[in-house]
């Protein structure tokens, strides 16, 4: 019985986790980091998301296997669900299935996963731990409920530009009833000109509400500072809550369920939560909350394949890049050079313009020769496409996560 309660509990991490793969916030406090070994290596969060691709590719059948059957059922439904990162809806238009079909087999492809996991790693013998060990994000509800309710509103709910100050002052007035019965006295401060966010704004506002009426229920007659400032890379706008309570913090963590719920909400928004490390139950508690701004950079993707132009464009869809794409190589050189994109992606094999001498002319040419090149290409030239001065190299198939990584190793603080 405890066996069974434990490998359901994984079940459900499991799904989390591969529900946001490319997430390193998530990874980085899923208990899948102790159960499966990687929490010792030096990119842990890295070594966890190697392991589940990697499992997921071992499920690919060989050629003798039919297609159609239902070993291929399973490899493509994870495939594309959490290697891809495409939507339900997306995977039963690739598979010819109904979305209710993709639900079935996404549950289904996940049990077999969970299944060759379970067995490699010994993690039966785990049982204890494994209970103990989802209390972390156990947020006080039926997970099932909640991530139907999660999903419901990450379809529903609108994405749009919204004013930052505007924002913080809704959420402060909606909560300044209760902090006055508190007798908290909050202060703000914004640093420099801030961006809109592009956010879901009814949902951030009720996390921002939570975080801080959490916060404020424990340090009673304590005072609040909210400081807002964009990041760096100026793509990400953070929201620091620093609490100063008038006496000590009974425990240094406030409200782990309030936050675990409020981060999954963020979540939608592609924000995230953090209690910063220098939060102590004595003196002080901060959290940083950080949401993308409407600001996004343009990345010209130079394919002729049609296909692979709205592949990429969905591998960039709900990122802080935007796509403009062309199959048309001889104009992208002009192209690139009037919109000055922050990267190209620059497909090698095109028709009547070699790639490498396009490559060439993107690196003389006086508007472009400091924009990055990615060559994407299936020829395994990685070592002529350095020398000939493209920044990254990236074999096709291209998978979402190896793209967004490049640009992000590119551009991520340009």
């Amino acid at each position: 019985m405890q066996a069974n309660r434990a490998r359901a509990a994984f079940v459900r991490e499991l799904r989390r986790v591969l529900s946001d793969l490319y997430n390193p916030g998530i990874l980085r406090r899923s208990p899948l980091i102790q159960l499966l070994g990687v929490a010792d290596r030096r990119d842990p969060t890295s070594a966890l998301q190697h392991i589940l691709t990697e499992a997921i590719e071992a499920l690919a059948p060989g050629e003798e296997v039919p297609p159609g059957s239902p070993a291929w059922r399973v490899y493509q439904v994870l495939h594309g669900r959490f290697v891809a990162q495409f939507s339900q809806e997306e995977v039963a238009r690739d598979l010819f299935l109904s979305a209710r079909q993709v639900r079935r087999q996404e549950r289904l492809a996940i049990e077999v996963l969970a299944d060759r996991l379970w067995n490699a790693y010994g993690l039966e013998m785990k049982a204890d731990w494994l209970e103990q060990g989802e209390a972390p994000e156990d947020i006080g509800v039926d997970a099932s409920a909640l991530n139907e309710e999660l999903a419901w509103l990450e379809k529903t709910l609108p994405t749009q530009p919204v004013d930052f100050d505007d924002l913080i002052q809704t959420v402060l007035h909606t909560a300044q009833p209760l902090l006055q019965a508190l007798e908290v006295v909050v202060t703000c401060q914004s640093e420099g000109e801030l961006l809109p966010l592009t956010v879901q704004p009814t949902a951030v506002r009720q996390a921002l509400l939570q975080v801080l009426t959490t916060v404020a229920r424990r340090v009673p007659r304590g005072r609040i500072h909210v400081h807002t400032s964009l990041v760096p890379d100026r793509f990400y706008g953070c929201i620091r809550i620093m609490a100063y309570p008038s006496g000590p913090l009974a425990s240094p963590l406030p409200g782990a369920e309030e936050l675990a719920l409020a981060r999954k909400i963020l979540e939608l928004s592609r924000g995230t939560l953090e209690l910063e490390a220098d939060s102590d139950g004595h003196s002080r508690l901060a959290i940083s909350v950080t949401l993308p701004t409407a600001e996004q950079m343009p990345v010209l993707v130079i394919d002729d394949n049609i296909d692979t132009l709205r592949l990429f464009e969905r591998y960039l869809s709900g990122t802080r890049y935007r796509f403009i794409g062309t199959p048309d190589p001889r104009g992208a050189l002009s192209l690139a050079a009037r919109l000055k994109p922050k990267a190209v992606v620059l497909d090698i094999m095109l028709p009547e313009v070699d790639g490498w001498d396009l490559l060439g002319r993107l690196r003389e040419h006086p508007k472009t020769h400091d924009v990055p090149v990615i060559v994407c290409t299936i020829l395994p030239q990685a070592e002529l496409a350095s020398v000939l001065g493209a920044a990254e190299f990236i074999a096709k198939p291209v998978r979402r996560q190896a793209l967004l990584s490049a640009l992000d190793r590119l551009v991520g603080t340009g």
